[in-house]
């Protein structure tokens, strides 16, 4: 909650940075400057000026909503192309449809999930067993999604699943490119696959601070600030050292980024078999 009850002006680009900030309480601000798109995943109490709960949604509760799934939903979705029952929306393609009110999402034909699609929802889960990619801040901010199922996943965009502080399960095996800030503040991340992935870009990990174990089989290059801010330095396993970047993998406090040769390292082994 950012609570400002003396400001008048606001230039909004300030508040770019501050990916966990969800609520704002403003009463007194009468113009705000700057790219004030900043501010549409944003809440504002009711005691926040006009002008900002223009721009933001209203803070509402929401009720406990249970979901559970449609085991017959395949051979409805051929009948028609989207349908909802105990709040889990099945669909077809992902266009058009309103996510704002069910905890789960069922699409069978969707490849490409599209820029800011999911941003901001409630969504518990989405089995999208087609999606390839997922566009520019899809999952921004559904800080209730625990389940990402599509094992067809190649490519991941700019903040895709930034502030998905709940995500718990997701396949990147077959993941080619990852953008900057992906899975940053994905606070639930243990450990992950990703066999095909050959760069990590900077902050892509940015403050994961459960990550433990990142398998990479053929990965060339990884970014200083890949795991910026993150509590601990995830263990990597590869096929090989990288060439001449070592001096590069230094997290806060110093602690040194550490490259791990599989299959042979019995310490890691059983690490492995601690996560799982």
């Amino acid at each position: 909650l950012l609570e400002l009850n003396q400001q008048v002006t606001i230039d909004c680009e300030l508040l770019c940075d501050l990916l966990m900030l969800r609520y704002l309480k403003l009463p007194n601000v009468e113009q705000l400057i700057g790219d004030t798109n900043i501010l549409r995943n944003k809440y504002a109490t009711d005691e926040s000026s006009l002008c900002v709960k223009e721009l933001c949604h209203s803070i509402k509760e929401l009720p406990d909503l249970e979901a559970r799934l449609d085991p017959d939903f395949g051979r409805k979705l051929l009948q028609i192309d989207h349908y909802q029952l105990n709040n889990v929306l099945y669909c077809v393609d992902t266009n058009f449809c309103d996510f704002s009110c069910v905890r789960g999402v069922v699409t069978t034909l969707t490849k490409q999930i599209s820029n800011h699609c999911f941003e901001g929802s409630n969504l518990n889960f989405i089995i999208c067993p087609l999606v390839e990619e997922v566009g520019f801040m899809s999952f921004y901010g559904c800080r209730f999604l625990r389940v990402f199922n599509s094992r067809r996943l190649k490519i991941i965009q700019q903040k895709a699943f930034a502030t998905c502080i709940n995500l718990s399960f997701i396949d990147l095996s077959n993941v080619q490119f990852v953008g900057s800030g992906a899975f940053s503040f994905c606070l639930n991340l243990v450990s992950l696959k990703m066999n095909k992935i050959k760069s990590l870009p900077d902050f892509c990990f940015f403050s994961c601070h459960s990550l433990m174990q990142i398998t990479c089989r053929l990965i060339e290059d990884v970014h200083q600030r890949c795991f910026y801010n993150c509590k601990q330095t995830p263990n990597m396993t590869a096929k090989r050292p990288l060439a001449n970047q070592l001096d590069n993998f230094k997290m806060q406090k110093e602690e040194k980024f550490q490259e791990i040769l599989a299959d042979s390292f019995e310490e890691r082994k059983s690490l492995n078999k601690m996560i799982k």
